[in-house]
């Protein structure tokens, strides 16, 4: 038999070991990888999965389990096909330990033994508890129970009524809009759960995700759902800086998600208001309540999570988005995980949840899990590893991830990870959308300082761009005020050089 022989070289079995890994895990995603493999994209699918396989993904070992046994894409080898379905059976994934365990009891008795041993050889090479400690956060145990803290409470006020904010500058549409796309869709890809329902909406509705920073102004700011137009209400609600969050009396940051307008209204509020918009919303939880996919059941939660007076007593939206994230839903694992880590409740389970949705490539879960491995208080900090989540997200367009990553290029406390030639590139990338981003200014003043053409000249104009911007934002801009000081302190000579 070709799989005893095959096991008798050491060489050749050493050879397929260094070959599971291929790719790089930078931009794994496995919504491709799946389009892939369902258009019968056999070799596009068989590369996508190999890139997720770095960071662990029990369902690209899988179905590269599945492509290897049967020849898809690439040439059927029993050999590979073991090796993916054993790493999928170490993280319980699925059927995997089960069609394991048919495909060896096919095979000759007498080769038993130096399958597990090959078996063996491969879990000790790639363990998941390598993966993790390469790329995931070491969680701090004996802090897990120590909340951050918003003016003296444990807990954030994230809905704010129309009266909370001056309305009356507000133009109000007749359109409704959506943030949506294939792969980061809050509604699992849906083209419009509610149809053209908000014909007759008069106040704007909004539903962000965003950074608390240090000093409680808001950034990186992200649509979950909108409808009308909202800008002017978002922009009025980033004036007022929120409490500042802080962990043992140490400023920190978190991440919120904000009902603004409409979003915050009541059962009654949103009857009188706009009884059209209501009764559809009803309509369509009772149309997804009664479908049985993965991904009406995840709009029903997402709609019960936006329109809270939906679910009453009838529907427990946690159980819902934990039983789909134990199903491989991974959007159901980053808004479980978030859910949890957003009212700090079991903490470990909500990185893990956040964690398993990075695997999947899902962007906005991998920007999430950066911010987590740079500045939570729960884990281990490590800025290596925000850096490779944040470059992950980045290349499917995060441009908050973007963001973050270019900082860290140039002004990371490890100076191994200073890129001042990748941040520039990062940079042209991210012009087009943040140049209204006092951050931006920020970033390019660093490159001017930083590069080998150093310019302070420049170095100082962006500086100031910087300030100016920010303070319109009502930032915080001591930090950036004290390095244009110290840059601009005593006499700068600026010459001309070839």
């Amino acid at each position: 038999m070709r799989i005893i022989s095959y096991l008798e070289c050491p060489n050749q079995i050493y050879h397929l070991i260094l070959t599971i890994y291929a790719t790089s895990a930078l931009s794994a995603d496995i919504f491709y990888a799946d389009k892939q493999f369902t258009q019968h994209n056999y070799a596009k699918a068989l590369s996508a999965y190999k890139k997720a396989t770095e960071v662990g993904n029990p369902h690209a070992y899988y179905q590269l389990g599945s492509m290897y046994l049967q020849g898809l894409g690439t040439e059927a080898n029993i050999l590979d096909s073991i090796a993916f379905y054993s790493l999928a059976a170490e993280q319980d994934f699925y059927k995997a330990q089960m069609i394991l365990d048919q495909i060896i009891s096919e095979l000759p008795i007498e080769s038993h033994p130096k399958i597990l041993l090959f078996i063996e050889e491969i879990s000790q090479k790639y363990s998941y508890s390598k993966i993790r400690a390469k790329y995931f956060p070491v969680i701090k145990i004996s802090l897990l129970d120590d909340k951050i803290m918003f003016d003296g409470k444990d807990s954030l006020q994230t809905v704010f009524h129309p009266e909370d904010i001056d309305l009356e500058s507000l133009e109000t549409s007749n359109s409704a809009s959506f943030s949506l796309d294939d792969e980061d869709s809050d509604f699992g890809g849906v083209d419009d759960p509610f149809g053209t329902i908000l014909t007759q909406q008069t106040t704007p509705f909004l539903i962000i995700d965003h950074d608390i920073k240090k000093d409680g102004s808001i950034h990186n700011v992200n649509d979950v759902q909108k409808f009308g137009l909202h800008m002017n209400l978002l922009n009025e609600f980033k004036l007022f800086p929120l409490p500042k969050p802080e962990f043992q009396n140490q400023p920190t940051e978190f991440p919120s998600r904000s009902y603004l307008g409409a979003a915050s209204f009541s059962k009654f509020t949103m009857l009188r208001e706009n009884e059209r918009m209501y009764r559809t919303i009803v309509k369509k939880k009772q149309f997804f309540a009664k479908q049985n996919t993965l991904n009406d059941q995840f709009n029903l939660a997402m709609l019960l999570l936006n329109f809270p007076w939906l679910g009453q007593d009838e529907y427990d939206v946690e159980s819902i988005l934990l039983n789909l994230a134990e199903q491989g839903h991974s959007p159901a694992m980053y808004e479980y995980g978030m859910k949890l880590y957003r009212e700090q409740r079991k903490l470990d389970q909500a990185i893990d949840w956040i964690s398993e949705a990075s695997k999947y490539g899902l962007s906005r879960a991998e920007y999430r899990l950066g911010t987590i491995l740079e500045s939570s208080p729960w884990v281990e900090n490590d800025e290596k590893k925000a850096l490779f989540w944040y470059s992950s997200a980045f290349e499917k367009n995060n441009t908050s991830a973007g963001m973050r990553a270019t900082r860290l290029l140039l002004n990371a406390a490890e100076p191994s990870l200073h890129n001042v030639d990748r941040a520039i590139e990062f940079l042209e990338r991210l012009e087009e959308t943040e140049l209204n981003n006092p951050e931006f200014y920020f970033l390019k003043a660093l490159v001017h300082r930083k590069d080998k053409y150093r310019d302070i000249s420049l170095t100082v104009k962006y500086l100031r761009d910087a300030i100016f911007k920010a303070q319109i934002a009502n930032w915080e801009t001591n930090d950036w005020e004290e390095l244009l000081n110290r840059i601009t302190q005593g006499t700068i000579y600026v010459t001309d050089e070839n």
